[in-house]
């Protein structure tokens, strides 16, 4: 039986939350929710996956001690603001994420 992962030091998980949300975002909107998931909210983010038909295990979220969701929430108010444009600064966070987890000692390994 595998133990259960060990959760990462909280410093270095703001850290790159900190740099990931250093991505462009030309109205300055900030369309990205970043949540953090570790402990038994894994598996409940599991059930979620699965209830949604996400192609995806059920366990699979339990392999890593947390697991980072973005969201992308649109500016409603701004009817300036294209909504593709929100889902690309969100998709830049992402990036900027998934560049900075590794180079900050987090990630899969």
């Amino acid at each position: 039986m595998r133990s259960p992962p060990i959760p990462p030091p909280r410093a270095p998980i703001e850290q790159v939350f900190s740099v990931a949300t250093r991505a462009p975002n030309f109205w300055e909107t900030g369309p990205w929710r970043l949540h953090l998931y570790g402990g038994v909210a894994r598996g409940h983010l599991g059930e979620v996956f699965a209830q949604a038909r996400v192609r995806m295990e059920r366990q699979v979220p339990c392999q890593a001690p947390v697991v980072v969701a973005a969201l992308c929430i649109p500016a409603d108010h701004r009817p300036n603001v294209e909504p593709v444009e929100e889902l690309e600064a969100t998709a830049a966070v992402v990036q900027n994420l998934t560049l900075a987890a590794p180079a900050l000692g987090l990630g899969s390994k």
